[in-house]
């Protein structure tokens, strides 16, 4: 199989990669393209892109895969050794997609690209995390009963958000879309998108699913 870079390719476009040749295992090949080394992508809505193949030939579907530090096997990612030798590594968020003998673009969202079973609702350290907010929200009202000053109460603060991120780092589906119970001020029955956001907690920063939200409402104003 080779790859070759080629003029031609859809409109609006000057360049393509031309990917021919017979396939060695009989079954089909793969192509990698780096974008970046380690990169955080979540302030975007997904990847697009053109693509056509020869039906006649048996080119009818491709699988498109991202790879992540996630299902990267260690110590180049963060599934670990025990995780690769029971085969769970690799689990890339994958879609597959038909092909024409047309050019066709694509629009895979993150939604779309979901790492096969991440179970939905999405499990994390609820109980854990309730209990330590628990006490420091009984903290936080003797702060104020005894007229504290306010350092004491950034204090707290500064502790409860270093607990926190040391938490939802330990989580499995940490910066992953998911289902996860807690959300719009009940811890039951209503699901956030991620396990920390700049709505749920003191975070720095919003989830993937509202920069998404964000970004739609500031489009219908922006020129």
């Amino acid at each position: 199989m080779t790859a070759d870079a080629t003029t031609g390719g859809p409109a609006s476009n000057t360049r393509a990669i031309h990917y021919k040749g017979t396939a060695p295992m009989g079954w089909g090949a793969t192509l990698g393209l780096t974008v970046a080394g380690c990169y955080d992508a979540r302030i975007y809505q997904g990847v697009s892109f053109y693509i056509k193949g020869s039906v006649a030939a048996g080119n009818s579907q491709v699988k498109f895969s991202l790879h992540s530090p996630i299902s990267e096997p260690a110590p180049a990612g963060g599934c670990s050794v025990e995780d690769n030798a029971a085969g769970k590594c690799y689990d890339h968020f994958a879609k597959v997609v038909t092909l024409t003998e047309q050019w066709t673009r694509y629009d895979l969202k993150w939604k779309d690209l979901i790492a096969p079973g991440t179970p939905l609702p999405t499990p994390w350290a609820k109980d854990d995390f309730e209990r330590f907010e628990t006490e420091i929200q009984k903290q936080r009202r003797e702060l104020r009963a005894s007229g504290k000053p306010e350092s004491e109460m950034e204090e707290l603060f500064r502790r409860e958000r270093e607990k926190e991120e040391t938490l939802f780092r330990a989580e499995k589906y940490a910066g992953q879309v998911g289902a996860f119970e807690g959300a719009n001020y009940a811890a039951k029955g209503y699901y956030r998108p991620e396990v920390d956001c700049i709505m749920f907690t003191r975070y720095d920063r919003f989830c993937a699913v509202c920069r998404r939200a964000i970004e739609r409402v500031i489009g219908m104003y922006a020129v």
